[in-house]
């Protein structure tokens, strides 16, 4: 079962997060039948889109996260709420690459150098906060560590892993989010950063060799007396309907309708997130026509 823990310490200077989204990233896959390079990308950005949201206040709050690629893959775009909830998609999921010389998929050179991350965040305000970096690495988790250094100041170590079997099967996945508040001592850093690198293996392997949420965040957090402030089972949830897709075809406008009507018998229009797909008659289209103002 997948799930996600939030825990702070008890001097106040550490947050940490850990998360298993296997049964997210399988669905994810199902979904949008995606290769093993673009299960990586999509898998791990879906998981960091989770570990986001995971302090929101409100179930209809939301964060997305946005990468926008010149690669061979293109864009990887995921999005959480407050419900723990996770949709996504990935332009390219047929994307094949070599493996890097480590024996890895090679996520980073899928996206490349060439492109951009932006975070939204929407918590009901009159605007959402939108923050943009440019990317250095492709390489999903140090380009999120390095948004939050850059936009926010905050010192973060992230980890995030998909396990693919060469059948295209997704073994494991999950991630983990360790930041330092404000006035954290050095010591603190010296402390968090020794547990990183003293983990036995990779996130994606710890859970696929049977470790739980909180084994995992008891070695990041070794030496720390610690509270687990909540637990919480995630999923991959679209959200689309046939509402909304009207509704977005009327913001089209008129011009745009009246070209469907006048191109197609029947339109089709595909949901992003869970390729589901809906119909419109020319006649469907007529009564849109008649609800759009420009």
């Amino acid at each position: 079962m997948d799930e996600i823990i939030r825990a702070i310490t008890a001097d106040g200077y550490v947050k940490a997060y850990v998360i298993n989204s296997t049964e997210v990233v399988r669905e994810a896959q199902g979904l949008h039948g995606t290769g093993k390079v673009a299960s990586a990308a999509l898998g791990r950005t879906l998981t960091a889109a989770l570990i986001l949201a995971n302090d929101m206040k409100n179930e209809t709050d939301r964060v997305s996260v946005q990468f926008r690629s010149e690669g061979p893959i293109g864009n990887v775009v995921a999005e959480a709420n407050g419900q723990n909830q996770v949709k996504g998609f990935v332009s390219n999921p047929d994307v094949a690459m070599p493996l890097r010389e480590d024996g890895k998929l090679d996520v980073g050179g899928a996206l490349g150098h060439k492109g951009s991350l932006t975070i939204v965040r929407d918590i009901g305000m009159k605007e959402p906060y939108v923050g943009t970096v440019e990317l250095i690495s492709g390489e999903i988790a140090e380009d999120i560590s390095y948004y939050y250094m850059q936009s926010e100041q905050i010192p973060t170590v992230l980890g995030l892993g998909v396990l693919v079997a060469q059948n295209f099967a997704i073994l494991s996945a999950g991630g983990f989010m360790i930041q330092l508040l404000p006035g954290a001592p050095d010591d603190i850093i010296d402390r968090v950063e020794a547990n990183v690198k003293a983990m036995p293996a990779s996130i994606s392997s710890l859970i696929a060799d049977g470790k739980n949420a909180t084994e995992i965040l008891s070695m990041l957090l070794l030496g720390f007396d610690y509270q687990i402030l909540s637990k919480k089972e995630p999923a991959y949830r679209c959200d689309c309907s046939r509402y909304r897709v009207e509704t977005a075809l009327i913001s089209l406008g008129r011009k745009e309708i009246e070209s469907m009507i006048e191109e197609e018998q029947t339109t089709e229009v595909s949901c992003h997130y869970c390729n589901k797909k809906y119909h419109f008659s020319q006649e469907d289209l007529q009564m849109l026509l008649r609800m759009a103002t420009k």
